[in-house]
């Protein structure tokens, strides 16, 4: 009788630690999510911004693993790992042929960080709505973290002209939908066709970023 109360307890104990080494993990994945996309939002460095998109493709990636089998959740974190590298490669080839410097525009950044900054009080206000509308059982901080990444990708986009930062606001974008779509249910097909879309996204953004180094394309 003693021997299984003990096992009882160990497995309890083995238990807790597990969820709370989640939630830590969790918490973790968030703040790795909001910084980065808002950093990605704020800053035009374009080294930083593909060291900030890797970064934010491993707390998705955290995120998902939570709540599908981490044989999928991996697949997400290779591919965007992938596309964060072609991207990479793409803008330091194109960027080497032309060594001008990059210019800061400080009064572009603080209203960039304004909006940031209320995208994710916006957000913080909406998640426990929206929680409710999904009946999700999942942890507000992943419902939070898609909302954050669809918000931020989709100001992204609307806030510029320049193509890089459009592709990287279509990226993020397309983050958060997965992950929103990972609250709700769990699709191997889903997520084999946004992974062919991410792939396909970034070869096109490639190819149109270098026709507008050379001038083909205004």
């Amino acid at each position: 009788m003693g021997v299984a109360h003990t096992s009882a307890v160990n497995h309890f104990n083995c238990f807790y630690l597990s969820i709370l080494m989640l939630l830590k993990l969790n918490d973790f994945a968030l703040i790795l999510i909001i910084s980065t996309s808002v950093f990605n939002l704020v800053v035009r460095i374009w080294r930083l911004n593909i060291i900030a998109l890797i970064l934010q493709y491993l707390g998705i990636f955290i995120i998902i693993g939570s709540m599908w089998p981490i044989e999928l959740a991996i697949i997400k974190l290779l591919v965007g790992w992938m596309v964060s590298t072609v991207l990479g490669i793409t803008l330091f080839s194109l960027k080497s042929k032309n060594s001008a410097k990059e210019r800061i525009d400080v009064p572009g950044q603080i209203f960039r960080g304004i909006t940031g900054l209320l995208i994710v009080i916006f957000v913080n206000y909406l998640t426990p709505s929206i929680k409710a509308v999904l009946s999700a059982n999942s942890m507000e901080a992943n419902i939070f973290s898609g909302l954050i990444l669809l918000g931020i990708g989709l100001f992204q986009m609307g806030l510029t002209s320049d193509l890089l930062y459009i592709i990287i606001g279509l990226l993020t974008f397309i983050s958060g939908f997965e992950v929103l779509y990972a609250v709700v249910e769990m699709s191997t097909l889903l997520s084999g066709l946004l992974a062919g879309i991410n792939l396909g996204l970034i070869l096109v953004g490639s190819w149109l970023l270098s026709k507008v180094h050379e001038g083909e394309i205004v």
